[in-house]
């Protein structure tokens, strides 16, 4: 159990190290000066934004007020934890699951939560449903047919989910009502994987997806007084699709990154009734692959750019 959480811990540095080398607003590749300059310029407000936009910060188990913490191996695996707060206080749950048919459930109802799942080996499955404000929630998966779905309802919540070496793995969050809340998802080494984020009257929030593999998906939607918004999908393998939306929004931005080797990516955002929007695809192939790069801008004030090299 020690050596796979350690090489866990490695593939969770190596995905989360993506950004610095993936920044959708570094146009070395781009021959076009002048949208590079103005879409530069939204993307520089929208990072001012982004320092003031850390959701959750996540609370460890010593300094909760409660905490539970569930550990199993092996076998037919299967977890529940229920905490509820009518008041202030902290709550933490822990759930460990190693090999088997591995399943988790989370329902934490307040504030200043924390939820953390690590599933390795099985079919794994977790859902986390988090509703108040300052919750956070992390899961781990590694192989096997892992799924994931996690809700959080109200004001300045953080969710983060890991999955990696699997196939046909899903992650499924959504986010609904209030603001300042943060979305991270990374799908590394597997194929046909498929990420969605859905943020609902949520202004001041921010979604990014990491992909590697071939033929994953992944789908932002930013909806319904979606001010201030910043959406990011990263997707590094071969045949993927990126789709975002971002509906009644203001000063909100939207990139997809793509590179591959050989085989065509798919990019299509769509922002309307909004103004002061940006948005970019930079979509590269090593062997020049077919790629598709569509963007629907509505509204006033608006600037998009796509680069294919």
């Amino acid at each position: 159990m020690k050596m796979q959480l350690t090489a866990m811990t490695a593939a969770i540095a190596l995905a989360v190290s993506f950004s610095a080398s993936a920044d959708p607003r570094g146009y070395e590749d781009s021959i076009n000066d002048s949208a590079n300059d103005g879409t530069n310029g939204g993307f520089a407000f929208q990072e001012k934004r982004r320092a003031e936009m850390n959701g959750s910060p996540e609370f460890s188990g010593d300094s909760a007020t409660r905490s539970s913490i569930i550990e199993q191996s092996g076998d037919d695996n299967s977890a529940e934890t229920v905490q509820s707060s009518n008041n202030t206080h902290e709550q933490w749950s822990r759930i460990i699951q190693s090999g088997n048919v591995n399943k988790a459930l989370v329902l934490q109802e307040g504030d200043r939560h924390t939820s953390k799942i690590t599933q390795t080996g099985g079919n794994n499955t977790a859902n986390i449903t988090q509703g108040g404000k300052l919750n956070s929630s992390v899961v781990y998966q590694q192989a096997e047919a892992g799924v994931v779905n996690v809700e959080q309802a109200g004001n300045q919540h953080e969710s983060k989910t890991y999955q990696w070496t699997g196939y046909g793995n899903e992650a499924n969050v959504t986010q609904t009502g209030g603001e300042l809340n943060d979305s991270y998802i990374s799908q590394i080494g597997g194929d046909h994987n498929k990420a969605t984020v859905k943020q609902i009257d949520s202004s001041l929030s921010d979604s990014i997806i990491n992909q590697s593999g071939n033929r994953n998906e992944a789908d932002i939607t930013q909806q319904n007084n979606t001010d201030q918004t910043w959406s990011f999908v990263h997707q590094n393998g071969n045949d993927h699709d990126a789709v975002i939306i971002q509906d009644n929004a203001e000063l909100s931005s939207s990139s997809v990154y793509q590179r591959g080797s050989n085989y065509g990516h798919t990019a299509e955002i769509t922002q309307m009734n909004g103004s002061n929007n940006v948005s970019t695809v930079r979509q590269g192939e090593n062997h020049g692959g077919a790629g598709l790069a569509q963007v629907t801008q509505t509204g006033n004030n608006n600037s998009a750019i796509a680069t294919q090299w």
